[in-house]
């Protein structure tokens, strides 16, 4: 009985490190960068030996898997819900869809920003590129909804400009961050700008 408990308090103190390196690594590669941190300066943020950084994580790659890998897919997951269509209007979108872009400045904010500005060079440099593409699929089936009776033709760059636009409005708004009500408000403004000037298409 005691080496059991022994064990589960081991296994709850790990995975309390794991997160303190994870968290740190966060706040490394957001201040300077993935290629310019370092192991030793994530060790020396989670206050744990360089060493042992290396038995829970094999190197600054892995580092980056844990952060970004999760956020890539949650993100995209959002994206591929379907909420209704622009017929229901400004407020069903800000309360149905925001609330789930606005999680994302809030507590996932470095994460995003890592992932958008500071990847350069790895596996994840086409990252805004991706969210970009994904964010054009989800306004262009939400178009097409609304336009299925229409003899209007769509190109495809149009739907590229338009998450284009609003996606480097969201990161404006994850750069420049305040807080929670302020946040609130950019993002409802910036998204009132944009349903009602792609409402008049």
């Amino acid at each position: 009985m005691y080496s059991i408990l022994r064990f589960d308090i081991m296994q709850v103190l790990k995975e309390k490190i794991r997160e303190r390196i994870r968290k740190s690594a966060i706040d490394v590669f957001f201040a300077k960068g993935f290629y310019k941190a370092t192991m030793k300066e994530i060790a020396l943020k989670a206050k744990v030996p360089t060493g042992l950084l290396y038995s829970y994580y094999e190197n600054k790659e892995a580092l980056l898997d844990c952060i970004i890998t999760p956020l890539s897919k949650d993100t995209k997951k959002m994206l591929e819900k379907e909420h209704g269509d622009l017929e229901n209007g400004f407020e069903f979108f800000f309360n149905s869809e925001l609330p789930e872009i606005l999680e994302k400045i809030i507590f996932r904010r470095k994460e995003m920003i890592i992932a958008y500005d500071k990847c350069s060079g790895t596996k994840y440099e086409n990252f805004k590129n991706d969210i970009i593409k994904d964010i054009a699929g989800h306004i262009k089936r939400h178009f097409m909804k609304k336009h299925k009776e229409s003899d209007i033709l769509f190109d495809d760059l149009f739907f590229h400009i338009v998450a284009h636009n609003f996606s480097e409005g969201f990161f404006e708004i994850a750069r420049h961050y305040k807080n929670e009500d302020w946040a609130r408000k950019m993002l409802y403004l910036l998204s009132r700008q944009q349903m009602y000037g792609m409402a008049g298409v």
